[in-house]
């Protein structure tokens, strides 16, 4: 299973995470990739340990407001975006096509939450697919303008359709 977090702020950077199993994660953030392992302490907290022995504690709370999730590392707080792991796939395949959004599965189109023309930032949500009973949201994978969408509601959708293209 792959997840991506999105550090938001004046400092925008990912980080990419698959699960190994058993509580075994590998990280991959500037380039650079490690691999931990995490008990849960309870309340949100994890103890991690990385490969190198190091230890320590992440703390993790659900900021609903901001539909985020606010992380307490080494004495900082950060706030990261979690995508699932339909999105994360779709990011994937998003930024290799540039600024294109495409389906990562088929589905219908639930729900537009852009226009042609309305400036976007990397990670914002644009439309919502719904797949299997699940809705997911599908972000931009880069800032941008969007210069066309291809879809309305209510369309269904198959694997890798391009709903929308951003213009950097």
């Amino acid at each position: 299973m792959k997840f991506i977090l999105r550090k938001t702020g004046a400092d925008d950077r990912e980080c990419g995470i698959d699960a190994l199993g058993e509580g075994r994660y590998e990280i991959r953030v500037d380039g650079e990739s490690f691999t931990v392992e995490a008990r849960p302490l309870g309340q949100g907290g994890y103890s991690l340990l990385d490969d190198q022995g190091r230890s320590f504690e992440a703390w993790v709370h659900a900021d609903r407001a901001a539909a985020q999730q606010r992380v307490w590392l080494h004495d900082s707080s950060y706030r990261f975006s979690l995508l699932s792991p339909v999105a994360a796939l779709l990011h994937e395949t998003s930024s290799a096509a540039g600024g294109s959004v495409a389906s990562p599965m088929p589905g219908r189109l639930v729900k537009l939450l852009v226009g042609v023309g309305d400036a976007v930032t990397a990670g914002q949500p644009l439309c919502v697919v719904e797949a299997m009973k699940m809705q997911n949201e599908l972000a931009a994978p880069v800032a941008g303008t969007v210069r066309e969408i291809h879809c309305k509601a209510g369309d269904q959708v198959g694997a890798g359709v391009v709903i929308i293209n951003i213009e950097d």
